[in-house]
């Protein structure tokens, strides 16, 4: 049987290269899997979400997966190598290119996409049909999602009764989500200019880091299964030409694993699919808390200036909180149930025959009145059986053997079990994070802007991505030798000593450069300037577009904002 697998790539801005790293060591670990093992051992990639830097990311590699194998194949010259650590760099990003608009960016736009014109539609340029050569990894299919968010809003709504003055009339519930996606499957078809043109555009979009780069404007249709699929009013008569405008998906959702999942499930049709699922979720930093343990409401330095910090520190981080971040208690109850399905037939084997009638009936009495709630209940219940029958029936020693009422019995408590738990719609999520420390990343500071400055700290911090994932590695490597560890990793069949002699090498590496947690005094002084002489005219112009008279302007930059620039910057 083929194992399958779902990759989230977090945002990262220039420590896209410390995800570049990690991308090409699990792809080039899968591909060597794949060579050396027979066909039903296969690990395929079907799965790919980004935000931020990782939804580029994604892109460009859904694109070489499916058809350009030889774009991933070697550590220093792959197109995740290309993108992030060789052609982006603080001069391109500082010159000005086509489509800039100094009015909402500091930094150039046009610089950004032009190395996704070279790197994806390139492919496209010469007139002659471009060979298609997959890669060992990838699936048949790929499903790409990108996460966006969409200044304009798209509406969802619900059918209410409002009370009026001459009684209920009917009307809707609306919210506008701000948080928006695109999702599509990718396939041998869509090797084309008009479909990469998109993804390359909404790539772009994902990456537009609010003030440094531009919004970007984005054609949709309601048509798409992410509005009309998921509930969306109907946008087609408000806003005809489809045209919204787009910043960095991070902003709303920089953890795409949940997005992932649920493309994940709409390509796992058997039941017992989610034993051959796996999933990576790659980001330079792991998800720390922001919980604030001295804010007292009741201490005398509390202001407006206070409340005013933690309420936008806090809406900020809600509308990022992931329900996936429940997986470890959905995980925990889906375990539960699996035991209470063992207990179960234990119950059924050792009870008399006139008990187990009453369980068989009873139980399935109740799961026919709890299925009500949904709709063509009858067909989802038994879908839910025949799914839990096969994904429980091993448990069931003498299952060929058994009764009608014994089978009933049994698998109606079974489902009882997991509807009344909410557990239908869930399975267990088997999850490799890899995530660095800070102090061992160069890119980090300056909000991650920092690898910008200087190629040696993006080849550093790609590095280390390519480290840190080589630990997860070895780790599945050495756990499929522990018989009851097995069972919960993926299956992965590659040479440990090549593994082990690659992390010393790496280490060693890194120890030379000695980058990890450098500081803005680190890079070129020139580039430094640079940067802080762009900001000081964006401030002046935006100042400017403000109204702020120029005493006021001026002020402000001499007395608050140049201070801290420079001291940020360390100049």
């Amino acid at each position: 049987m083929t194992y399958k697998v779902a990759i989230a790539i977090s945002g990262a801005v220039s420590l896209g290269s410390y995800e570049a790293g990690t991308m090409y060591e699990i792809i080039n670990a899968i591909k060597l899997h794949n060579e050396s093992n027979p066909s039903d051992q296969h690990i395929k990639i079907d799965v790919m979400t980004g935000a931020s830097a990782g939804g580029m990311t994604a892109a460009l590699t859904a694109q070489k997966l499916l058809y350009e194998s030889y774009s991933l194949t070697e550590p220093l010259t792959n197109v995740g190598y290309l993108a992030w650590v060789k052609k982006v760099h603080i001069d391109g990003l500082l010159t000005a290119h086509d489509n800039d608009n100094e009015n909402t960016s500091i930094l150039s736009s046009g610089f950004v996409d032009s190395i996704a014109r070279n790197l994806i539609l390139g492919r496209y340029e010469s007139a002659a049909t471009p060979t298609k050569a997959p890669h060992p990894a990838s699936a048949d299919t790929i499903k790409l999602g990108l996460a966006l968010s969409n200044l304009n809003g798209v509406d969802y709504a619900r059918d209410i009764f409002t009370a009026t003055h001459d009684g209920l009339t009917g009307g809707k519930f609306v919210e506008t989500r701000h948080q928006d996606r695109l999702t599509i499957t990718l396939g041998e078809n869509d090797d084309n200019q008009n479909t990469w043109q998109t993804i390359a555009d909404t790539s772009r979009a994902c990456g537009a880091f609010p003030f440094a780069f531009s919004p970007v404007a984005l054609f949709r249709r309601f048509e798409e299964p992410d509005y009309q699929g998921r509930g969306a009013e109907d946008f087609s008569s408000v806003k005809p030409d489809g045209k919204f405008t787009y910043i960095d998906g991070g902003a709303f959702n920089n953890y795409p694993l949940g997005m992932a999942r649920e493309l994940a499930k709409s390509n796992d049709n058997d039941p017992l699919d989610y034993a051959k699922r796996f999933y990576f979720y790659i980001s330079p930093s792991a998800k720390a808390s922001t919980m604030d343990l001295t804010l007292d409401a009741e201490s005398p330095d509390f202001n407006m200036m206070s409340v005013a910090s933690s309420a936008a520190k806090g809406i900020f981080a809600q509308s990022r909180f992931q329900d996936w971040l429940m997986t470890d208690k959905i995980n925990h109850k889906v375990e539960l149930l699996d035991e209470r399905a063992k207990q179960i037939v234990d119950i059924v084997t050792s009870s008399t025959k006139t008990a187990v009638k009453r369980l068989a009936q009873t139980s399935k009495e109740l799961c026919q009145e709890i299925y009500k709630d949904t709709t063509d209940n009858d067909e989802q219940l038994n879908d839910a059986i025949a799914r839990l029958t096969l994904q429980y029936k091993e448990d069931f020693a003498d299952y060929d053997n058994a009764t009608q009422e014994e089978k009933d019995a049994w698998i109606y408590s079974i489902a009882l079990l997991e509807k009344s738990a909410g557990l239908n719609d869930f399975d267990i999520m088997n999850v490799y994070t890899i995530t660095a420390k800070p102090e061992d990343l160069a890119s980090e500071k300056v909000m991650s802007f920092m690898g910008f400055f200087e190629e040696r700290f993006r080849h550093h911090d790609y590095m280390r991505g390519r480290l840190n994932a080589t630990n997860v590695i070895l780790h599945i490597l050495e756990s499929r030798q522990n018989a009851q560890k097995a069972k919960d990793h993926l299956p992965l069949n590659v040479d440990s000593a090549f593994y082990k002699t690659q992390k010393k090498a790496l280490e060693d590496i890194l120890n030379d450069t000695k980058l990890g947690n450098v500081t803005p005094r680190n890079a070129a002084k020139a580039a430094r300037e640079r940067v802080y002489e762009r900001v000081k005219d964006r401030y002046y112009g935006l100042a400017k577009q403000m109204g702020m008279s120029w005493v006021l302007r001026v002020g402000l930059y001499n007395f608050y904002i140049k201070k801290r620039l420079r001291g940020y910057l360390e100049l």
